[in-house]
């Protein structure tokens, strides 16, 4: 378990997250309330849902106006991909940073904040929960991380997939 956790404020917006889980070199982070209570978990896959929405309402444009040839749409990368992939950046450069090349996407990426893509209602485990409880929860649930909380339900860590996996390799190399 990690103790030290990464958090996103409910009301950053969709770019400040964006940016935030690039430089910090993380997946996904809890999404903290004004009182510090843990109220969501927002992750990369929350982010890519809006580009899957910005993709697919591209191509259907590209449909209507004939444009549209069977592939994937031309478009580069929009803002998100870039902030979420260097890669992006090495492939369109300057052109896919431009916050103002696609309207709608910008639009969306400036009005959306962490609450409204997050994952809610966020599971969960007690600082006293077995780590095969936490395995449990987390593989029942299909979900990456869980955060930790105190008995007063206030985020004290956060264990994720790689924390499990280190675990498990430390008690094979003990044995």
């Amino acid at each position: 378990m990690k103790r030290n956790v990464l958090t996103v404020r409910d009301n950053a917006s969709v770019i400040e997250v964006a940016r935030f889980l690039r430089d910090n070199g993380i997946n996904g982070a809890p999404v903290m309330d004004d009182v510090g209570k843990v109220i969501g978990i927002v992750s990369q896959s929350d982010m890519i849902k809006l580009t899957k929405i910005s993709a697919t309402a591209y191509r259907d444009q590209e449909r209507e106006t004939g444009k549209y040839d069977g592939t994937t749409p031309s478009k580069p990368p929009g803002l998100l991909q870039t902030f979420l992939s260097p890669l992006y950046m090495a492939r369109w450069g300057a052109q896919a940073a431009r916050l103002d090349r696609d309207e709608e996407e910008s639009d969306l990426l400036r009005t959306k904040t962490a609450a409204d893509i997050m994952t809610k209602p966020v599971i969960t485990a007690g600082q006293h929960d077995s780590i095969r409880k936490v395995v449990e929860t987390m593989t029942g649930r299909g979900i990456n991380r869980v955060p930790v909380v105190d008995e007063r339900g206030e985020l004290v860590g956060m264990i994720t997939r790689a924390d499990i996996v280190e675990a498990m390799a430390k008690q094979l190399a003990v044995k």
